[in-house]
């Protein structure tokens, strides 16, 4: 098993949050709830950071405050209603997909650890086809604990046999965080989840911080190298690039125009890191004339190349 350029050999997924956005079909479950209890619904850009929690994260941010019993019944019907649902409104978030897609043909093996309970967890996987294709899934009531514990996380790792230590373990909420740090992996912050608001601290700020799946690209291993005791023929030229496609668009449009528009923003580094991804997969696309250029004047802080006109602004 091949490590990528900084030495990741497995990655680790949160699931909601970080792999999904479940946030539409929890929001409309705690809708349920407070229908049966005489309230109006609520918009799930008031609620959506609950979801980070789970159902009492939910009922925190939408329910009044209530005795402990009463909260375990409302509980109890969330659960029943989002169980039986069918995870309807429930989507991968754009690109992370393409990303699963890529680490299974390059034999890079991803599992998931969650502190959803294990029925719902894998009743989701069933649905979308996808039981089998985790090398690790371990869920909230798999262990006595849970994250922020590190054993989930440690479990997750032996079930991969991988490291800790060449693991990539991405979520959304701090839990995540503190549990892939006290498990001895690397961990990447992501900041479009439910948990972002409190990814703040030390152990953030020595993480990766991710803003859309795409920056997840730069962790793994170049094509063509050696994967499993095989090895890969190297191609002139990867294709990746244009074979995996984000909304519709090919990965390194999307690469080059969020590039641009990181450095149109002020954020250089952010747009240095995607120029470096968009060449390790596509080193011989059309864009990279432009974004070896591009790269150097960023490096040298001079001012970046503006575009050529025949390139077309993706949005």
């Amino acid at each position: 098993m091949t490590a990528s350029p900084n030495g990741i050999k497995a990655f680790l997924f949160d699931l909601d949050g970080t792999l999904v956005d479940s946030a539409p079909d929890l929001v409309a479950s705690l809708n349920h709830v407070r229908a049966g209890n005489g309230l109006a619904p609520l918009p799930i850009e008031k609620v959506r950071h609950g979801a980070s929690r789970g159902a009492p994260g939910l009922l925190q941010a939408g329910m009044p405050e209530t005795d402990a019993a009463t909260f375990e019944q409302w509980r109890l019907a969330l659960m029943d209603h989002y169980g039986n649902g069918g995870f309807l409104r429930t989507t991968f978030y754009p690109g992370m997909l393409e990303l699963l897609d890529t680490l299974d043909a390059r034999g890079i093996p991803w599992g998931i650890v969650t502190n959803k309970i294990g029925a719902l967890t894998h009743a989701f996987l069933a649905q979308r086809g996808m039981a089998e294709r985790p090398a690790s899934v371990v869920c909230g009531d798999t262990l006595a604990q849970s994250k922020p514990h590190p054993a989930p996380v440690q479990l997750a790792c032996r079930q991969m046999a991988v490291d800790p230590a060449d693991v990539l373990f991405v979520g959304d909420d701090r839990r995540d965080i503190e549990a892939g740090t006290a498990a001895g992996t690397r961990t990447a912050a992501v900041l479009y989840g439910y948990g972002s608001w409190e990814l703040v601290g030390s152990l953030v700020e020595q993480s990766l911080l991710v803003h859309d799946p795409t920056d997840l690209f730069a962790w793994l291993p170049p094509d063509g190298a050696e994967l499993d005791g095989e090895r890969l023929a190297v191609r002139g030229r990867t294709d990746l690039g244009n074979r995996v496609k984000v909304n519709g668009e090919p990965v390194a449009d999307v690469l080059f125009w969020s590039a641009y528009a990181h450095q149109r923003a002020g954020r250089a580094s952010l747009a240095v890191q995607r120029l470096d991804v968009l060449l390790r997969i596509d080193p011989q696309g059309w864009h990279a004339v432009t974004a070896r250029r591009w790269l150097e004047r960023l490096r040298a802080r001079r001012d970046p190349v503006q575009p050529t006109q025949q390139q077309t602004i993706h949005q």
